[in-house]
């Protein structure tokens, strides 16, 4: 959403493992933690009766994975995976 004096706002609405939580805003982030994804998606259409505009479909699952590379399986000396860790 773009503000009145012109700024871009976006918010995010996530759950993770420890709760529901929207941040977001123009040039601070603001993090609220919510108590239910009842409350989150409360809070979610209320932003859009302010304007915000939802990007792709509000329902649709999104997960960010991260694969941890085990450092015992690795063939290089420790020195050399150091290395290749601060490179990343």
């Amino acid at each position: 959403m773009v503000t009145k004096k012109g700024h871009t706002s976006t918010w995010h609405f996530v759950q993770t493992c420890d709760g529901w939580y929207a941040f977001g805003g123009c040039h601070r982030a603001l993090v609220k933690k919510l108590d239910s994804c009842k409350e989150l998606r409360s809070l979610y259409k209320s932003y859009l009766g302010y304007g915000y505009k939802p990007v792709g479909k509000p329902d649709e699952a999104f997960t960010r994975t991260m694969i941890v590379a085990d450092p015992w399986d690795s063939q290089l000396p420790l020195d050399m995976q150091q290395e290749l860790a601060a490179l990343a």
